[in-house]
């Protein structure tokens, strides 16, 4: 018992902090620089051989590294050293202290050189690279990026100092909840400040504003190029880089490329083979988290031409519509094509049980009743769906769309929605008052994909 209870508090703060860093959909960071330390008190003496004992377990639990599983994809093949040296230290009350000290970065003008030559050889190598290789060079990109922007190859997760910063509370929220007892975590010293401050976060301006023009190059070069196969880490990686570090125009052409792109295979005479691949199927749909976040950073730097283009090379595409139809339209499908049988076996069971009709009329009496009754709610259930319209604000449907059209490009039109929210006015009295030329062409683009921008019959005191 008491090794249990000690296992889980060596490295309590770590196993957190990447919890509530990693997402359902997105690769793993690993972790380069980790300085977090973990303390605890005895609530009672312990005898001299228990002590230590006890000691040589927390040094081994503390030594082995957090261990994070890979995207499917790589699995099977990445994996990644990480040394981290420990020190043990003993205060005044005789609590043991486990540190984990940090691993070096280096210089991160060197880094950035090595990480330049890695992904040249990639691309300039006649051979086909694997999918383990283009994830570990887009992950050190990842981390790279996050060293640019935050200042430590991983983004900062807690930071107790500064109460006033509203990214902390995430994770704070996640430690508090995972505590014992308010007890046991007032008897626990816990340490000021969790994140990481190391040299690269003196970086000049100037050196940030070039790495980080390099770094979405780099990336976009790396996943371009023939010889690599995009799949859905790679794009989740490639994705979060080019959002961290504000440059969202590198975007579309990859969207483009994941379902367009040729996939490469190695020949046994030491060529590469390209097959064409079919840009309808549902399997290469954009993810509508990566989808949502390349939308945000194109609103951010106030690219309109960038968002519309996102919009057209993600949910505008056949395979979007078609993953929705399978996603949200077949069970309710299959569940219309069993109610026929069930009318019936309904039916049949109800006839079995009355006196008053024959057996055969009382049976297709109820299925008929049944059936009807079910496919009349079913229409009108289908009809309410599509023509529901108060989640809209701005971009509304024109009259006479399909209600087929109208449920399928519903993601479509919802993002043209968020794209009228950030440009117009944010008071809804001034809405319908804006203009230039980015607004015409927004304007002019709903209208020719069967909607309305600020429909007046919708707008603020014209009901």
């Amino acid at each position: 018992m008491a090794q249990a209870a000690l296992t889980r508090r060596v490295g309590f703060v770590c196993r957190s902090c990447q919890l509530a860093q990693l997402s359902h959909r997105t690769g793993p960071t690993r972790q380069l620089t980790t300085s977090v330390a973990a303390s605890f008190t005895s609530r009672r003496p312990l005898s001299r051989s228990r002590l230590d004992r006890n000691e040589r377990r927390t040094a081994a639990t503390a030594a082995a590294p957090p261990k994070l599983t890979p995207p499917r994809a790589i699995r099977s093949a990445r994996k990644q050293a990480q040394s981290q040296s420990q020190s043990q230290v003993v205060d005044d009350d005789g609590a043991m202290v486990v540190a984990l000290a940090a691993t070096e970065v280096g210089d991160p003008r060197v880094a950035l050189t090595s990480l330049r030559q890695d992904i040249s050889h990639i691309t300039t190598s006649p051979t086909l690279p694997t999918n383990e290789e283009v994830y570990g060079l887009l992950d050190r990109t990842l981390q790279f990026a996050n060293l640019v922007v935050f200042g430590q190859p991983e983004q900062p997760t807690l930071d107790e100092d500064n109460n006033n910063d509203d990214k902390s509370t995430a994770s704070s929220s996640v430690l508090d909840d995972l505590e014992e007892s308010a007890s046991a975590s007032a008897s626990i010293p816990r340490p000021k400040k969790y994140t990481v401050i190391s040299p690269a976060s003196t970086l000049p301006l100037s050196f940030r504003t070039k790495a980080a023009d390099v770094l979405c190059e780099m990336a976009y070069q790396l996943v371009r190029d023939p010889k690599v196969i995009i799949h859905e880490e790679i794009l989740d990686l490639y994705v979060r880089i080019q959002c961290l570090l504000g440059k969202p125009q590198y975007l579309p052409e990859i969207f483009h490329l994941y379902s367009h792109k040729p996939i490469p295979k190695q020949t046994g005479t030491g060529t590469i083979e390209y097959t064409s691949t079919q840009a309808w199927h549902p399997r290469y749909d954009i993810p509508r988290t990566l989808s949502d976040a390349a939308l945000d950073a194109a609103i951010h730097v106030k690219d309109m031409p960038l968002a519309i283009a996102i919009i057209d090379t993600t949910v505008a595409r056949p395979n979007h519509k078609l993953m929705r139809f399978y996603r949200k339209a077949v069970p309710p499908l299959l569940a219309v094509a069993c109610t026929p049988v069930i009318a019936y076996a309904g039916a049949s069971w109800i006839s079995t049980v009355q006196n008053v009709w024959d057996e055969d009329m009382a049976k297709y009496t109820a299925l008929a009743g049944s059936v009807a009754y079910i496919g009349t709610l079913g229409t009108i259930g289908f009809v309410a769906m599509t023509t529901w319209n108060d989640h809209m604000e701005r971009v509304v449907w024109q009259p006479g769309t399909g209600l087929w059209d109208r449920w399928i490009r519903e993601d479509e039109r919802l993002y043209f929605d968020r794209i009228a929210l950030a440009w117009g006015f944010q008071e809804k009295w001034r809405r319908g008052e804006e203009q230039g030329d980015e607004w015409e062409a927004l304007r002019e683009t709903c209208g020719l994909r069967s909607m309305v921008l600020d429909k007046t019959d919708l707008m603020e005191g014209m009901q």
